[in-house]
């Protein structure tokens, strides 16, 4: 049995830090609590979207931040135009894998170093999601009757216009940063963090000091 260095105000705090640093590189935030974190068991079926009107979208939305944050990610990309808009769709599917590694990440940390890596895995995701699930909580949308809408949440604004298929996000906020690096840049912490919780399953990360300095290097660069 790894041994676990059980004095983790230290690694709470750097965990927090870096984690919150990768949201920045993803864009946004992601999960919140344990109970809405993204499963790592059996996969749901799609998300529904009701696209009748921007009110609708939206509770569609806030719906799906309820089950879990990847829900939503899968539920914005399904309110998106991703013909119009192929590389911010792609951003957003790069959140999803990531925000799923991140909790198999906290699953293997409980399932090697029991409670104490349980806890500071949920610490990790609340850390890094809480505020992105308070923004979705707060999201509004504005519409004057005609074609076009206004979707905010948190300080973004989403313009969603009525199309056939009903109504559809096609301009997302203009992001200080380029949509198709970001999701390039994802895509290899997805591999990196995965690498690290098999190395947690399999017994190469030996206590809760060496996973700190792991995750922050995958983080990091």
């Amino acid at each position: 049995m790894p041994t676990v260095d059980r004095t983790l105000s230290p690694l709470h705090r750097s965990v927090r830090a870096t984690l919150l640093a990768a949201t920045l590189i993803m864009g946004g935030g992601t999960l919140a609590t344990v109970g809405g974190c993204a499963s790592s068991g059996a996969t749901p079926g799609p998300v529904t979207i009701d696209a009748a009107s921007p009110e609708s979208l939206l509770a569609s939305l806030k719906a799906a931040a309820g089950q879990s944050f990847n829900r939503y990610l899968e539920a914005l990309r399904s309110a998106t135009d991703c013909e119009r808009l192929p590389d911010f769709c792609r951003l957003l599917q790069a959140r999803e894998d990531a925000a799923r590694e991140m909790v198999e990440l906290r699953d293997a940390m409980a399932e090697t170093y029991g409670a104490y890596g349980a806890n500071a895995g949920t610490i990790m995701l609340r850390s890094a999601y809480l505020e992105q699930f308070e923004a979705i909580e707060r999201a509004s949308v504005f519409s004057s009757g005609g074609d076009l809408a206004i979707l905010r949440i948190g300080t973004e604004v989403y313009r969603m216009r009525l199309q056939p298929v009903g109504w559809r996000i096609v301009q997302f906020p203009d992001p200080p940063y380029d949509p198709a690096a970001s999701a390039d840049a994802i895509e290899i912490l997805v591999a990196r963090i995965d690498a690290i919780r098999r190395d947690v399953l399999d017994g190469r990360i030996t206590d809760m000091e060496i996973l700190e300095g792991r995750i922050a290097g995958a983080m990091g660069g």
